[in-house]
């Protein structure tokens, strides 16, 4: 019996014409918590539940520039418990993309996980199945990408599918430090702070929020180049 399968969409043209090569690396975001605002104990289930974080239209208005295919990547398992259909979770997402680009920003697919834990897919984050099938139907070179997002599921799914990783103090993330053993204490001051942790070992850094982390990316790491170099780079 083979398992169940994430769902992609909102591919864009670029993306789909394969106009970012044939490896790419890529920008892998989380969603909730990450880009808009988490909601604690409940789903965002329609759009008025949807708010975005600040910093985040100039967080992918910065993206826009880059030669990198930009992806979403995000649970929902709303849609699997039945607090929310497949339709409302395509209307939030067909708006959250434009309003992303009518702010100068560029999303160029979203992958989701739209299952409960007890279905036992391979697609649920911390598993790295959305990140593989990334990796087969676009060829998104994982060791070479960045997953940014706010969660220790999140930390582990990119540590096991190879990237490197990004964690941001938003939605969860204060919590994820303060909960998480061998995380170093963040000093509030700083945008992003370079870390490592034995269990996790894509884990490169800790920012203030996602326009922090891209920052950090294209401006400390000079972007994603085609070679990554030393995972703590």
């Amino acid at each position: 019996m083979t398992s169940p399968e994430p769902n992609i969409g909102h591919i864009s043209k670029r993306l789909m014409s394969g106009d970012f090569g044939a490896s790419p690396s890529a920008f892998l975001i989380d969603r909730d918590g990450v880009i808009n605002e988490h909601r604690s104990g409940r789903y965002v289930n329609d759009w008025p539940d949807f708010t975005f974080l600040p910093g985040t239209f100039d967080a992918f208005s910065a993206l826009a520039s880059t030669s990198n295919p930009v992806i979403v990547v995000t649970n929902q398992s709303g849609v699997g418990r039945g607090a929310m259909s497949a339709l409302a979770l395509e209307d939030i997402h067909k708006r959250m993309v434009e309003a992303v680009t009518a702010n100068g920003g560029r999303i160029d697919a979203i992958i989701h996980c739209p299952h409960p834990p007890t279905v036992g897919c391979t697609c649920r984050k911390p598993a790295p199945g959305m990140f593989v099938s990334l990796a087969s139907r676009f060829g998104v070179s994982l060791p070479e990408s960045v997953f940014i997002g706010d969660t220790i599921t999140d930390l582990v799914a990119g540590s096991a599918a190879g990237c490197r990783s990004i964690l941001v103090r938003t939605g969860e993330g204060v919590r994820t430090i303060t909960t998480t053993a061998g995380f170093p204490a963040f000093d509030d001051g700083t945008a992003f702070q370079a870390v490592s942790h034995q269990s996790l070992p894509g884990l490169t850094g800790i920012a203030r929020n996602l326009n922090a982390a891209v920052a950090h990316v294209i401006l400390g790491w000079g972007g994603l180049r085609t070679s990554a170099g030393p995972i703590n780079s």
